[in-house]
Order: C-alpha cells, then structure tokens, then sequence
C-alpha cells in the first residue's frame, strides 16, 4: 500500500513473494491475522522481508505469523513512528525477527514471540522505542540497541541471571549490546495473547490540491516564511528563485520545458503526495544550493534532457521504495556534490540515460542503499562517505565508470554490488579503487572487466577485515604500503577468481569517530589520527568553525565560544548549554592537518547529535569522512 490509508488487511495467506506485506507512506491501517512465509532469496544478498513498513506511521500490526523469511520478519524504518506491533510470532529468519531502523521512534513492541532467528529484535539508530513482554527464544543472538529505548519485562533465552525471589522476575539486569538494559527480565516466556482487531476509524485520503501556481516569468521569494497550498508549475521560459526563505510544499512541482527553478540558502519542507514532489522534465533546469530539504518520502527526479546541479545542500527523508531515490537521476552530465543525503530508502538513483554524471563529495547515511544504478555509463563516484545502510553501499549495473576515494562505513549488506541488469547486459569495464570499506558486509561482482585497482598507482582498496581473512600477510616487498595476499572478490561465477591485487594496508582517509558530550556545554570530536592546527592560532581555527543549533542556520561561533586541539580530539566549548536534536557542526576546508602534516582540503560535517529530556544524551547519524 503506497500512501493508502485506514485499510484493513486480515486473515491472508502469502507465500514466496519478495516483501509480503509492504506500507510506504501509508497511516492508521490494520495488519492483522496474517500468515506470511518463504519469502525470495535470490543468492546475491538480495533478501526480502515478511512485513515493512517504510515511513508509515500510527498503524496496528497484531496477530501476524512470519515465519522462513530471507531477511527480516517485521522491518520498521524511515521515519515510522507511533505504530504497534503486538501478538506477532516470528520464526526461522535470516535476520531479525523485529527490526527498527533509521528515525523510527515511540513505536511499542508488546507480547511478540520472536524464535529461532539470527537476531530477536534490532534497534538500530532509533529511540523512545517501548518493549515488554516480549518472548525471545533460541535466537542466534536476542537483541541489539544502539539508541536510547525502553526495555522492560522482556524474556531473553540466553538470560543467566536468576530467579532466586521466585516472583519470575530476574535478579540481575539483562545487558542489551550496545548501549540497552532491561532492568527487570522475565524468567519464563511469556504466553502470546492475541488481542481483538479494533474497528477502522472513518476512511480518509489525501488532501486535493487547492489549485496551480503558473511561473511562466521569472520570479523571485526572498526573505520569506511560505505554506504553498496549490501545485506549482514552471513552464514556457519562467524561472522561479527561492533564496534565504523558509517555504512548506503542500503539493508538487512540475519544472517544464524552458522553466527553471533555483533554490538558494533556502529550507524547504515538503508533504507532497505524488511519488515525486520536484519533478524535472526534457528541458527543465533545477539548482539547489546551500539549502536544506526535508519530506516525507518523495523525491527529487530529472528525465531525460533535463539539468541538475544539486551542491553544498542537505536533503532529509526523500526517496521511499516507490520514488527510487532522494534524487533519480535520468538525464546526462547532472552534478551532484557535497551534499549530506539522509534518511532515504535510496540516496542517488541513476539509469541508463544519466551518462557522464558526476557523484562527488556526498555523505549519504542512514537508508537503504546508497547510490543504485541502471546502466549509467561513464559515472564518476569519488569523494563519497556511504554508511549505516541497510543494504548495499552501491548496487547495480555500472558501465565503464570510475568508483574511487570513497569510504564505505557500518553497512548491512555489501558495500559494492556489481550485477547485471540481463543477460545482454553486464556491469563492464569499471574501475574500483582507493576505497576505504570498514565494517561492511561483502562486496560482489558479477560483472565483467572490472578492476579493484588502480594498475598505475598500484593501489588497491583498503579493507577492514583483510587481518581477520589473511592473517600470515605481510607487507609487499616492491610495493610499500600494500599487502603481499590479494583480496578476492565475492562472485557467484564458476571457476572465475576476482581480486584486488593491492590491498592497503592503511584507510587512505582520515575518518571521524565518534562524538562525546563531555558536559551540556561541551562536545568532544574524535578522529581515527592526530589532529593538527593548520591555521595560525586558536583564534583562526574557530574562526573556520560554524554551529546550526536545533535546525537553524549555520553561523559562526560566538565570543564566548573555544576551540581545542589535544592529540585525535578537537573540543568545541559552548559559552552557553546546548538543548534540542538536530544540533550541526561544519569544520571548514584547510584548518586542520592529519598526523602525517598533510592538509586536510575538505569540509568536515558533523551532523544531527542531541540531547533529550535535559540529560546529556546524545544520538550522533553520521560518521564524518575527510580525504587527507
């Protein structure tokens, strides 16, 4: 169901389909009472779960069965929030039985049996999550919460702790990796008690639009604060220029032959409900800089012999499952750079039509693949930080491009999946190269003349897992810095062998860490090596630091503001305590230098960190990549 709401779906049977059961953008519906198994596993990490729900909110999923799934049993994520999963049994999945990802909060989890699975229950990047009275029985492993969620009279198989008072109540907390607790663990499982499916509220649906807005000249918002109720239409030579305003979208834009639409310093927030709320078409120009874009699950998309410059902007919760990706990409010569792309199920979409296009320089976090393809021959990727997706870093089939200096980060499936699109198809002549993949699943290539190295440098990839597959390896004799085993390449060709002939030893980026809030007024950065001042005093090096406190805009740090350097930590000291989420802090290009004295030549972003309930809580997205 996509944007659809006040369904009921009850008491089905579905068997060997993709996702059985899949809301996107869909509010206030009922699952109920539904078996759902055997869901497709194609062989090439390409896994499907019994029931998703993609930034659907407030729904009722109750009394479900799933069972002998490829990937997740229930997966909840991109911005789902306030639904209840209750009465559910989970079974013999490949992943989780419940998995929550990705700004998914103040969902409940009550009185599921989750059994036999790799994990019990995933809350990854999500918080304010309520679970009780939940069975997690005979899982590989039972649970995993990185946020800040309530967990409280659960029954965990592996639990070890005691019933001493005989009131089935363990004696000692249950430890939830990495950061939960259950302060009071059931020692018996729960009995499953289903629950009465409740009546539908009255039918709704989308609000119709109230009208068009015609651009047909050139136009101009400055310094405004705006709701547009009607659709917007750009078209016969008109231009629209949106600059320094705040501007809500009720409904689409239509940017047409001729028409042009320009967004600069502006926030634009979008609950448009068409699959596409900007949409480029043969002849249309759009230019977003230095603005920040947030929706609801719609995208950005550019057809044929359209024109794209999307740089230095933010773009947050665009692109669901049916949109493609925040920006879908079909048309030659577009340019995407130095953006943060969050939240989207994909970051950048391209086809066979987007040749020569440039993806440089993007932080893309939190969704479900990076950059996927269709074709898209002569592709440039370079400079990109791709992390915590839930599927592959980039996926598809690639033509003759240059995959290089980009640093893949905490991803769930593989890191580079090259496939083909048909038979008369292959992903062919590709270049994959200088990339940093860290804690990543594997990369696949089922494609053709695909090379992992760069052949004049000798330089291959760097791999976080090289130690733990090659352990007698040492460093190369004629190449310094390069391990003498090469790395092979998952393939499911027969008897066909892919390497890349010079691992690195060492990550050729300088990585951000982690953030620590050391007190309400104080926020450490760590990187993964010494830091330098590259500047000529404290003075200046504040100087080329900005804050966004809470979602506002960037500015520069105040008089009573200091910075401090002190080995791979730099400190920024707040003359005033810090409150509210969305808090963001830019470093500029220049100011700082690695360990080995080299500069440090591009903007550090270190985006969304927090706090909640006046506690010095934090919740940090993004890991920040700067190339030495």
């Amino acid at each position: 169901m996509v944007q659809s709401w006040t369904n009921l779906i009850e008491s089905n049977t579905v068997e060997h389909f993709r996702t059985h059961i899949l809301l996107t953008g869909a509010d206030h519906n009922i699952i109920s009472r539904n078996n759902v198994t055997r869901s497709w596993d194609l062989g090439d990490e390409r896994r499907y779960c019994g029931i998703d729900m993609y930034g659907s909110s407030h729904n009722l999923v109750i009394n479900n069965f799933v069972g002998s799934v490829a990937a997740s049993g229930i997966r909840v994520f991109g911005t789902s929030v306030g639904n209840t999963l209750q009465a559910n049994t989970v079974e013999d999945v490949g992943h989780a039985g419940i998995q929550l990802h990705h700004g998914s909060s103040s969902n409940e989890l009550v009185n599921n049996r989750l059994s036999g699975n790799a994990y019990g229950i995933i809350l990854d990047g999500v918080s304010d999550n309520a679970l009780r009275d939940n069975a997690l029985v005979n899982n590989s492993w039972s649970a995993f919460d990185n946020g800040d969620n309530t967990w409280h009279g659960n029954y965990y198989g592996d639990y070890a702790g005691g019933d001493s008072g005989g009131d089935e109540v363990g004696d000692s907390p249950y430890l939830i990796s990495p950061s939960g607790i259950d302060r009071a663990p059931l020692a018996e499982a729960p009995e499953i008690v289903a629950v009465d499916t409740p009546d539908l509220g009255p039918a709704s649906a989308a609000p119709e639009p109230s009208g068009w807005l015609w651009v047909n000249t050139d136009e101009v918002w400055v310094d405004e604060i705006l709701e547009v109720e009607q659709e917007i239409a750009i078209t016969d030579g008109g231009s629209l220029t949106i600059k320094d305003s705040t501007v809500r979208l009720l409904h689409n834009v239509w940017i047409e032959e001729g028409g042009s639409l320009v967004l600069e310093n502006a926030n634009l927030t979008v609950d448009a409900v068409d699959f596409r709320f900007l949409d480029v078409g043969s002849g249309g120009t759009l230019v977003v800089l230095n603005s920040r874009v947030s929706g609801n699950g719609q995208s950005i998309g550019v057809h044929e012999n359209g024109h794209v410059r999307i740089e230095n902007s933010e773009l947050y919760w665009l692109g669901g499952w049916d949109a493609d990706g925040a920006v879908n990409i079909r048309t030659s010569d577009a340019i995407i750079k130095d953006n943060l792309i969050f939240g989207s199920y994909n970051g950048i979409a391209l086809d066979s039509t987007a040749v020569g296009s440039q993806v440089v320089g993007n932080t893309i976090a939190g969704g479900g693949e990076g950059i996927s393809f269709f074709f898209a021959p002569t592709t440039i990727v370079r400079d990109n930080v791709i992390s915590r997706m839930m599927g592959a870093g980039i996926s598809g089939t690639l033509i003759d491009s240059t995959v290089a200096e980009n640093t893949f980060q905490d991803i769930w499936g593989p890191s580079i999946r090259l496939v083909p699109a048909s038979p008369e198809q292959d992903s062919v002549g590709n270049s994959v190269y200088e990339n940093s993949f860290i804690n990543c699943g594997a990369a696949f290539d089922d494609g053709v003349d695909n090379v992992w190295y760069s052949e004049d440098k000798s330089r291959g990839n760097y791999w976080s897992d090289y130690r733990e597959r090659y352990p007698s390896a040492v460093e190369h004799s004629e190449h310094p810095g390069i391990w003498d085993t090469p790395y092979t390449i998952g393939t499911h060709h027969q008897h066909e062998t892919k390497q890349d002939i010079y691992p690195l030893m060492h990550a050729p980026v300088l990585y951000y860490r982690s953030l620590e809030v050391a007190a309400p007024d104080t926020v450490e950065l760590i990187f993964s090596q010494n830091l330098y001042n590259a500047l000529a005093s404290e003075d200046e090096l504040k100087s080329a630091i900005t804050f966004a406190p809470a979602a506002a805009t960037y500015k520069p740090l105040g008089e009573g503001d200091f910075v401090s350097i002190s080995a791979n930590k730099l400190t920024i000291t707040f003359a005033e305590e810090l409150s509210g989420n969305m808090n963001r802090i830019r470093i500029a290009a220049g100011s700082l230098e690695d360990g080995a004295g080299m500069p440090i030549d591009y903007e550090l972003r270190i985006a969304e960190f927090g706090f909640q309930e006046e506690e010095d809580l934090f919740s940090l997205y993004l890991p920040i990549v700067c190339r030495e």
